[in-house]
């Protein structure tokens, strides 16, 4: 298992941003804060619980697998030829 926190660059680019507005006068001390908590918090949580919903969500089960190769060898059969429409056949010539 692998452990590494990285600072993703979104959160980044976001505590510059809340910086320079900090140090212009453009946000509050308390949005300053919020902005802060929000970028450690997301940073830190996020990853864990994607790995957590992706894991669960990408395991392929058995009918799953069965029900695609079954398409597949449909379609190599050529059971799921799409019919012509009417307005496409042509009609015989005399």
């Amino acid at each position: 298992m692998q452990v590494g926190v990285g600072m993703t660059p979104r959160g980044e680019v976001g505590l510059i941003v809340a910086l320079i507005g900090l140090q212009m006068n453009m946000i509050s001390p308390g949005a300053y804060a919020i902005v802060i908590f929000m970028t450690a918090t997301t940073t830190l949580f996020a990853p864990p619980i994607l790995r957590v919903l992706f894991r669960s969500s990408s395991a392929p089960t058995a009918q799953t697998s069965g029900a695609r190769l079954e398409a597949i060898s449909d379609l190599r059969a050529g059971a799921a030829a799409v019919p012509a429409s009417d307005s496409l056949k042509q009609e015989p010539t005399k």
